[in-house]
């Protein structure tokens, strides 16, 4: 403008110096969405024959609750008073009762103090207050089916597996659905009156 080589009307009152963008700032802080808990109806069948020292395993993917990164082992016996072994968890046979195993196992899963029908080996974290931490269990769409769901939401959960050594049950595996919760990502620059205002919004699953 001094020296003739801009038009002075062309400029902003007031303005000195080269053009600059104001600055901004990145939030990932917010989400939006719940996200998912992997599930599974009907993952685990007790059948009329299923016998004492048959067995279901399930492998809990490490960062899955506290008993994330284990193999654990619940073993249907008529033996109450034995010691289950490490990341074991015995259950009563029940007589022979499907539904009764079944009920047996849902406890043994979501923690119970009842030592007639279910008892946990070392290294089981909830034990008799929370179970097998990082999943819980429900009857399924029979009294002889069980139902697993995840404690916590996201991905990790479609990772828990199922095996078993039974006589005439069976298992489904893996778990499935869990997902988890969107992510904002925000950008933010500074409005004239020094108040932070929303430019641009992006979106991560």
């Amino acid at each position: 403008v001094e020296t003739g080589q801009a038009n002075p009307e062309l400029v902003p009152f007031g303005f000195f110096g080269p053009v600059t963008y104001n600055s901004f700032s990145l939030n990932t802080s917010d989400s939006f969405g719940t996200g998912a808990a992997a599930t599974l109806t009907d993952a685990i069948t007790i059948a009329s024959g299923d016998a004492d020292g048959d067995t279901v395993t399930i492998t809990m993917p490490a960062g899955l609750g506290s008993d994330g990164g284990k193999a654990i082992e619940i073993k249907i016996t008529n033996l109450m008073g034995a010691t289950p072994t490490a990341n074991q968890i015995n259950v009563s046979l029940s007589g022979g009762s499907t539904s009764g195993i079944a009920t047996a196992i849902i406890n043994a899963i979501n923690g119970v103090n009842d030592a007639a029908t279910v008892k946990y080996g070392s290294n089981i974290s909830g034990g008799t207050s929370t179970g097998i931490n990082g999943l819980t269990a429900a009857a399924g769409s029979t009294a002889s089916k069980i139902t697993l769901t995840a404690s916590s939401v996201g991905i990790v959960g479609n990772s828990v597996t199922l095996a078993e050594t039974l006589t005439a049950g069976s298992v489904n595996s893996p778990l499935a659905g869990g997902s988890d919760g969107n992510r904002r990502l925000k950008l933010t620059s500074p409005d004239f009156d020094g108040a932070d205002k929303p430019r641009a919004t992006y979106l991560r699953d």
